[in-house]
């Protein structure tokens, strides 16, 4: 090919072409304020003729590289997850050997900057698009040599509050060898020794996550490593059929790094929303291969309600879900849940009062196709009688249940106060137990209960009591690990308990 000078705007900059050599004579970008400048060599091939060619021929290269920027305009363009980043940007390293063995040798760096906003320095922000809170930084940098960038360490933290006094730390070490143009060899380690916070910021979910993860592996390597979630809540509600869950939407991606995780809620892990008001624990493995998602692993149920209509299901501790492993986000389900209707008495004598009957459901099957069968010790032994049951107060056994317009209104009220309780106080519990004398709502009578972490701790405290004050329970409960469990508390008869549950492995 021919010799071609090329001139790039007003700056006058000469690049030659000549024998698949290109020779650039220090070209120099303004992006205002950041000014990039590079000079040097090497070899492509722009011979667009050929249906099957090497761009970049493995001959020898020198190109010189030096930027300084305190804007990042052109980052959303190569990475679209990045929305923004502040901070002073430095490099200066020289590129060299060959496309197929590079050589590198300089650094790069970002530090804080100074915002005349704030009319003082900052820490580098890097915020994400899914995240709420940017992630901060005092100061980031990489050495480079021979054919690695080498991270010594690079601490990395979000606030614990927005009062800004606290913070969580993330520290990134390892290197990243470049063994090509297009194919890094990663070698890192990410330790968070402290719950960091984070929040989803399309959906309402929130949490603190500690662990230690790696980075291995040639592109696109794999993450591997041990996530303990400490606290979390799920407010969203369950995605409709092909609709997709906000939190698999957040992995996906066309250039996501393959994924094999274990991921363990000890307690504190619920989930809120139209159909459950529940506290998980368990553990799960996370695996991505090639942009598909296998889970595999168990969800047992701490405590909590299941929403039917206009019932509320107390669910039974102890219930679970279950992942097999496979690659749909389907789970088996082994869940129980009761609740009471009222029934005219059954007796002879009966003078059209009514009494609490109780009605138990459990659910087996998958959460796309759930079976719901009778318990055994429910009043109403017939699976046929449950949806006239939960959907119209109707049965056609021996028991009419009563189709009494104000319990059923009382009941919707209070499972919607209970559900708008627990965000507005910050408690994890606020229940409203409506009681029923004689087929009559009795106010006196009805129990609230309150429920939640103590300051952040470990220790889950309740307390309840009826509109008289005459019936008081108090419950405390600690779980040291996920095979001990320790409880304690006062019932409304003012007796008191001691419990010690250990689990065994079989």
């Amino acid at each position: 090919m021919a010799y071609q000078e090329l001139v790039l705007g007003d700056l006058n900059t000469v690049v030659s072409y000549k024998d698949k050599k290109l020779t650039i004579d220090s070209v120099v970008v303004f992006s205002n304020p950041g000014i990039y400048r590079a000079n040097g060599y090497l070899y492509v091939d722009l011979e667009f003729t050929s249906g099957d060619i090497n761009r970049f021929p493995n001959y020898p290269m020198y190109i010189q590289c030096n930027a300084t920027d305190s804007r990042f305009d052109l980052v959303s363009h190569i990475l679209p997850s990045v929305e923004e980043i502040k901070g002073d940007f430095f490099a200066d390293f020289i590129l060299s050997g060959t496309p197929k063995k590079p050589h590198l040798e300089g650094d790069a760096y970002i530090k804080r900057y100074f915002s005349e906003k704030e009319n003082s320095f900052q820490p580098v922000q890097l915020k994400y698009f899914d995240l709420e809170a940017p992630l901060y930084s005092d100061s980031a940098g990489v050495t480079m040599f021979d054919n690695k960038i080498q991270i010594d360490t690079i601490d990395i933290y979000v606030y614990e509050n927005k009062d800004r006094k606290q913070k969580r730390y993330a520290y990134i070490t390892g290197d990243i060898e470049v063994k090509t143009f297009n194919n890094l060899l990663y070698n890192l380690e990410i330790t968070i020794p402290e719950a960091m916070p984070f929040i989803y910021e399309l959906d309402d979910i929130r949490g603190k996550a500690k662990g230690v993860l790696h980075v291995n592996g040639e592109t696109p390597p794999l993450v591997t490593g041990n996530i303990e979630i400490t606290n979390m809540k799920y407010e969203v509600n369950f995605a409709e059929e092909y609709q997709g869950s906000p939190i698999m939407l957040a992995l996906m991606g066309e250039n996501s790094w393959d994924l094999d995780l274990n991921i363990e809620m000890l307690d504190n892990y619920w989930i809120k929303n139209d159909d459950i008001d529940a506290e998980f624990a368990g553990e799960i493995k996370l695996k991505r291969t090639s942009g598909v998602y296998k889970f595999a692993g168990e969800m047992e149920i701490l405590r909590g309600d299941g929403y039917l209509f206009d019932k509320t299901f107390r669910l039974d501790p102890g219930g679970s879900v279950i992942f097999q492993g496979d690659d749909q986000f389907n789970p088996n389900l082994d869940l129980t849940g009761y609740t009471r209707l009222p029934a005219p008495k059954d007796n002879i004598e009966s003078d059209n009062t009514n009494e609490q009957l109780k009605l138990g459901i459990h659910i087996t099957g998958t959460l796309e196709e759930p079976f719901i069968n009778v318990t055994e010790d429910s009043d109403f032994g017939s699976n046929e009688s449950i949806i006239p049951l939960i959907v119209a107060n109707y049965s056609g056994s021996a028991t009419e249940v009563s189709s009494s317009f104000e319990h059923r209104i009382n009941d919707l009220i209070t499972t919607q106060v209970s559900q708008i309780g627990t965000k507005q106080l910050g408690v994890e519990t606020f229940e409203i137990n409506p009681h029923y004398s004689g087929g009559t709502y009795d106010p006196r009578l009805t129990t609230v209960t309150l429920g939640g972490y103590v300051f952040g701790s470990d220790i889950y405290f309740s307390i309840g009591s009826d509109f008289s004050f005459r019936r008081n329970e108090v419950g405390l409960e600690y779980r040291l690990s996920k095979r001990f469990l320790l409880q304690g508390g006062k019932d409304e008869n003012d007796l008191q308990h001691l419990n010690i549950k250990l689990y065994l492995e079989r």
